[in-house]
């Protein structure tokens, strides 16, 4: 359940959702939304991620966390990465790239404390980015981002989170490797 739409009335029901049978909720942040500058996290989504803190805790819902880099077919980084790996002279695999993402989500679970989060998904449908960047090496260097990213992941949230990229199923069963 993704309580990150507030309700038209302004009245969240975990109390419903709960009876429903809900055990978990959705939290999707979009990285050029928290990070403004380089090492500056003062984004749009930076209020919104302080305040669901307090509200999810008391709820008592485990977290599947999306920290995402590429949103369907857009690059999602702050605009300075963003216009470096437009032009190659940044990449997803290289150390500074792998370092500035590790201190996002530092800064994330600094903003977290008090959430069980148990999944976190890096990219939403990020297939989609395929029609924009078909290149093998940039999907290379992706998957070797994720592999760099994942340990820090888990020293944050636990050796037991899931780390993943969310796709679609176009993608899984229409995509350049598929037989």
């Amino acid at each position: 359940l993704d309580f990150g739409d507030a309700p038209a009335n302004g009245i969240r029901t975990p109390r419903l959702a709960r009876e429903l049978g809900v055990e978990a909720t959705m939290v999707p942040l979009i990285w050029s939304l928290l990070e403004s500058a380089p090492g500056v996290f003062d984004g749009p989504q930076v209020p919104f991620l302080r305040g669901i803190n307090d509200d999810l805790a008391a709820d008592g819902f485990v977290v599947h966390l999306a920290v995402s880099p590429i949103v369907q077919d857009q690059l999602t980084l702050p605009a300075d990465l963003a216009q470096a790996v437009s032009q190659g002279t940044i990449r997803f695999n290289d150390p500074p790239f792998i370092a500035r993402f590790n201190r996002l989500l530092d800064f994330i679970h600094g903003a977290l404390p008090d959430l069980p989060v148990v999944t976190l998904d890096i990219g939403q449908e990020a297939d989609r980015y395929l029609d924009v960047q078909p290149d093998p090496q940039f999907w290379s260097d992706f998957l070797q981002f994720l592999w760099q990213v994942s340990p820090h992941a888990k020293s944050l949230w636990g050796a037991q989170l899931s780390v993943s990229v969310n796709a679609t199923h176009r993608g899984l069963v229409a995509g350049p490797t598929a037989s």
